[in-house]
């Protein structure tokens, strides 16, 4: 693919990019970093009421159908529309029953400390990080040195009762001398995963959806929001290419689906301990 930014670490140089024990090599990509997530959204959210987007945050739609163009269903009305984007993720099956097939909710939570003075001796690259585990570990630094981590998932929507005591278990396997760092944050949330971790990106009629972004981050659903966008408008071949991403349902029909992939995926986690 001639992408020449990519170095492959040795234990000894890995430790000059995460200064912990646990890992055995790794890979940097030197075009990759991180920003803050809210303020990316926040930004988002300006740049769309400047361009004439009215944002409403408390409407949830309660069905969607298409007739003449799309009519969507919330509590105080009805829109319609010539097209509509379903970027529900997680939640998908609370509007569509067959897309909701190809993706399932899991929780994942994070923490962040308190600024650590000895923050750049746990990561001297200012890197972000995530590891090659089937339910991965994944952290950088803030702008004002605390540690952002997140770690583990849950299969019940139910939070644990301590997040930070969750979290914590798998930051101490990382970074044992921050293990009592003291917390500041903690927060979670929702994650769709696919099959094959890949975005589930189509078109039903005059309904484009994108959803199952499997914890991918901002990088995959802002490029999947401007190809469909594109297509909205009429300019289909990106999303022509996103939409032909291969794709299979859970097995197991409407009442075993989630049990069965809840099985799946504690099979895989053992595996991280074994």
């Amino acid at each position: 693919m001639n992408y020449s930014d990519v170095d492959l670490l040795s234990p000894d140089a890995g430790r000059s990019v995460v200064n912990s024990a646990l890992y055995h090599g790794g890979m940097v990509d030197k075009k990759g970093g991180h920003f803050h997530p809210l303020n990316y959204a926040l930004g988002l959210a300006d740049a769309a009421r400047t361009a004439g987007v009215r944002i409403y945050e408390t409407s949830p739609a309660f069905r969607i159908s298409q007739k003449a163009g799309v009519e969507v269903e919330t509590a105080m009305a009805r829109v319609q529309a010539r097209h509509a984007i379903l970027a529900t993720d997680a939640w998908m099956a609370d509007l569509s029953a067959s897309l909701g097939r190809y993706t399932i909710p899991i929780m994942n939570y994070n923490i962040a400390t308190e600024p650590l003075a000895d923050a750049d001796a746990l990561l001297p690259s200012d890197a972000a990080v995530a590891d090659s585990r089937f339910v991965l570990n994944y952290f950088r630094l803030s702008a004002d040195k605390r540690l952002i981590f997140g770690g583990g998932e849950a299969y019940v929507a139910r939070p644990p009762r301590d997040i930070d005591r969750f979290v914590q278990r798998h930051l101490a396997s990382v970074f044992p001398q921050a293990a009592r760092a003291p917390i500041a944050y903690r927060w979670g949330g929702a994650v769709a995963v696919s099959m094959n971790r890949l975005p589930h990106i189509g078109r039903q009629g005059d309904v484009f959806y994108a959803h199952g972004f499997s914890g991918h981050g901002a990088l995959i659903t802002t490029l999947a929001g401007e190809v469909m966008a594109d297509a909205v408008a009429g300019k289909a071949a990106q999303f022509d290419v996103l939409s032909s991403l291969p794709a299979r349902p859970f097995p197991g029909g409407r009442l075993l689906r989630r049990p069965l992939a809840t099985l799946g995926l504690l099979w895989y986690a053992l595996r991280d301990r074994l």
